[in-house]
């Protein structure tokens, strides 16, 4: 077996053949569609990367890679996210993807700089443990959008539609993947892609701030959630306010609940529940010979 980079054929090819896995709600001339916006924004023209695990017979197993910021404690570098790990049904169980992720991040770890490469599994924590990968302790705070479990009161919320990067957390000894502003709007430019397929409205606000503190929110279409893809509190008493005027936006675009991935704890608002995560289970193997940790993860950061 040997790894390639894909070239724009070899994508189109594995997207056609994804198509019933991922693109649920979307026809697969849609899914496509999808597929090349995407691949178009200015953060995946940059970044983003598809490999290719093949024999001489044909593709076994497939993934793509975007390139991050990143830092431990003092020192800077880059890391790499994993994503879209697909193997063909009638070849999976022979250790293709397990393959395929030790060559991806043997040729990462040749990149000057490269602290980690991190993944978000879907399927358990098993299968990428075999591949070096540690997973992260992770929880979910969950608040339906009914009015009735939110507070009332959003004034002194000033809102745009633009988005803009977090201030960098505080550093400490495990590893900490960036946002910049580009992979911020690339989480928004999947929910302006499913909106115009699902004919569903946009968000009409992804920035919000109360004083000193703020998130940025972009809507999930196909899980019908509002995401928070990043938060800074300076004060216990923004919290409810800040997701108030979210979920406002929230119910506005059809959306039933609000998933915040917790990086620090915050007070619970009326309602809300914090809940282990399963799904989208952070995972890091480290490339730089330190610890196997990551802090500050954040939802702008899943790929």
């Amino acid at each position: 077996m040997r790894l390639v980079e894909a070239t724009d054929s070899d994508k189109r090819a594995r997207d056609l053949l994804t198509a019933s896995a991922w693109g649920k709600q979307l026809t697969t001339e849609q899914f496509l569609q999808r597929e090349a916006g995407l691949r178009a924004h200015p953060f995946a023209q940059q970044h983003m990367r598809t490999w290719l695990w093949v024999d001489a017979a044909r593709v076994a197993c497939s993934c793509e890679t975007f390139e991050v910021p990143a830092r431990r404690g003092s020192r800077v570098g880059r890391a790499f996210v994993i994503a879209s790990v697909f193997t063909e049904p009638s070849l999976r169980g022979r250790g293709h993807a397990v393959g395929l992720i030790n060559a991806v991040c043997a040729r990462l770890a040749e990149q000057g700089e490269a602290l980690a490469v991190v993944l978000f599994s879907e399927v358990g924590a098993r299968i990428y443990e075999r591949a070096g990968f540690v997973a992260q302790p992770s929880w979910d705070v969950m608040l339906p959008l009914e009015t009735s479990v939110l507070p009332l009161v959003t004034s002194g919320v000033k809102q745009s539609l633009g988005v803009e990067a977090p201030p960098v957390g505080a550093m400490d000894g495990a590893v900490q993947l960036e946002l910049t502003v580009e992979q911020c709007d690339w989480q928004v430019e999947r929910e302006r892609l499913y909106a115009s397929a699902l004919n569903r409205p946009e968000v009409k606000a992804h920035l919000l701030r109360h004083e000193r503190s703020s998130l940025c929110v972009a809507a999930s279409f196909q899980t019908n959630e509002l995401h928070v893809l990043w938060y800074r509190f300076d004060k216990p008493a923004d919290v409810g306010p800040l997701l108030a005027a979210a979920g406002d936006h929230g119910r506005a675009s059809g959306l039933t609940s609000l998933r915040l991935w917790e990086t620090t704890p915050i007070p619970l608002p009326a309602g809300a529940v914090r809940v282990p995560r399963n799904d989208e289970l952070p995972m890091l193997r480290a490339l730089d010979g330190g610890a196997a940790t990551w802090s500050f993860i954040e939802r702008g950061s899943w790929a």
